[in-house]
């Protein structure tokens, strides 16, 4: 893990067993790419950031911050928090690249989306040609989250992303919020950013227990 840290190797695949993998390091972007509208930032273009050990998303959407690597079965833990009412963003998992002539082109790929939004936070959407069911009936844009879930402002909330097999369950604050089972499998992970400002401490893999 040092090792991909350091940005010397690329990952695939499953988290072992007995590994626990920081994807966001506290320090800088290692191992992350910016991009909006399908390409990568431009060097004079405002960018996320870290400062004290926190990533911090600009708001500059649409566009997105993925992993340079694609993973499979694992648990995702995000720590995050916002400090306005329709903050919004997200976490991707699965991302592949998308279609030509899909309508979320602009996106640059196809991936289910977990939503950061306070009140709202646990929603599933379905970006670009990305294929899912939820409840055994084909997600056509957006499922909301089952249960409420109370996330104050300017407080970390925690949202953990179970992903084995395609299935996905999302546990808001240790609340099964959401669940579905997606087409593929593997893919790149995503932290979405819109036109809202977000922060993030924690981005952490864990393995999947089956």
């Amino acid at each position: 893990w040092k090792e991909y840290l350091g940005g010397d190797v690329v990952l695939k695949g499953k988290v072992g067993q007995s590994g626990t993998l920081a994807l966001f390091n506290g320090r800088d972007l290692t191992g992350w790419t910016h991009y909006r509208k399908g390409r990568v930032v431009e060097p004079d273009e405002d960018t996320w950031s870290v400062e004290d050990g926190i990533l911090r998303c600009p708001g500059g959407g649409p566009g997105d911050l993925r992993t340079d690597a694609d993973f499979e079965d694992y648990v995702l833990v995000v720590s995050y928090r916002a400090s306005e009412p329709r903050a919004d963003g997200g976490i991707g998992v699965m991302m592949n690249p998308g279609q030509a002539g899909n309508a979320f082109a602009r996106d640059g790929g196809d991936y289910l989306e977990v939503q950061l939004l306070p009140g709202r936070s646990g929603d599933l959407y379905r970006i670009g040609g990305f294929q899912a069911k939820v409840d055994g009936k084909d997600l056509a844009f957006a499922h909301p989250r089952r249960e409420e879930v109370e996330e104050r402002l300017n407080q970390w909330h925690e949202m953990r992303v179970e992903v084995c097999d395609g299935e996905v369950k999302v546990y808001l604050n240790g609340v099964l919020v959401n669940e579905a089972v997606g087409q593929v499998a593997s893919g790149r992970i995503v932290l979405r950013e819109e036109r809202s400002k977000l922060e993030f401490r924690q981005v952490t893999l864990l393995p999947v227990s089956k």
